[in-house]
């Protein structure tokens, strides 16, 4: 499912709600696991795919010492190393762009952005919907004391 057809699907249930900001309120959460299943899902996708390329790598490069003037085998192997950079390079992209976000979280310096991420922090520790062991969602104070 793509996050366009979830969305869809969520817009649709907004009628079952008392309220926009409580529908809007469990739609971040939704939306947010969402995110970090599919997420997971395609890390797990990318590292079993350098697996099977270090796999198969080493296997050319077995292959190769045995016969080292073969040209397909040569010709395999560099195709197989040049995708295996180009995974690897990838999830290192991922790593620098998650350490400068991480560094600018960290910044402590008065500004727009500063107070932005402030508010946002602020925001992110407001509870107002959890869900319980059902999957019904819990709205009352007292409720999501008692599920906490």
């Amino acid at each position: 499912m793509s996050f366009w057809e979830f969305w869809l699907a969520w817009r649709g249930q907004r009628r079952a709600f008392p309220s926009a900001r409580r529908w809007w309120d469990l739609g971040k959460v939704r939306a947010r696991l969402f995110c970090c299943d599919y997420t997971r899902g395609t890390s797990r996708r990318r590292n079993a795919a350098i697996e099977q390329l270090e796999r198969e790598v080493l296997e050319l490069e077995r292959r190769l010492a045995a016969s080292p003037e073969d040209p397909l085998l040569c010709g395999a192997c560099r195709e197989k190393r040049e995708e295996l950079r180009a995974l690897e390079e990838h999830r290192a992209q991922g790593a620098f762009v998650r350490s400068r976000i991480r560094l600018l979280r960290e910044m402590d310096r008065s500004s727009r952005f500063f107070y932005a991420l402030e508010k946002m922090t602020g925001a992110k520790k407001h509870v107002t919907c959890l869900l319980a062991e059902d999957g019904t969602p819990l709205m009352e104070p007292a409720e999501m004391c008692g599920r906490a």
